[in-house]
């Protein structure tokens, strides 16, 4: 399998966002979050969009998201790391634990395809 994650993240670019000041020389890692709650209609219509492709929310959100990043940074490459539960085997649905895998998720933007 690491060959086949090796290749397919091949040439990726780190994203690049525009900044809102300097970077501290000494990095802390330190961080916050933010909260929103979407509108009905957005929510549905957001839910009519995931019917209409065959596909699930997490999939929607994962685009939007990944078209946001890509208009931000200028990059067409976005790659995301999205957190999975694991739990697809019948070994481990029962456990007690913390089985948490990363996700990898690589969208490639093209303007106008």
């Amino acid at each position: 399998q690491l060959g086949y994650w090796k290749e397919r993240l091949s040439g990726l670019q780190t994203l690049s966002l525009p900044t809102d000041r300097a970077r501290p020389k000494m990095v802390d890692y330190s961080g916050g979050y933010c909260t929103f709650e979407l509108d009905g209609s957005i929510s549905d219509r957001l839910r009519a969009i995931a019917r209409e492709n065959g596909t699930t929310m997490h999939s929607v959100m994962l685009a939007a998201t990944s078209i946001l990043l890509g208009k931000y940074s200028g990059q067409e490459d976005i790659v995301m790391g999205s957190p999975t539960a694991n739990r697809q085997y019948a070994q481990t649905r029962d456990l007690i634990g913390f089985f948490v895998n990363t996700q990898v998720n690589r969208t490639l933007l093209r303007a106008g395809e």
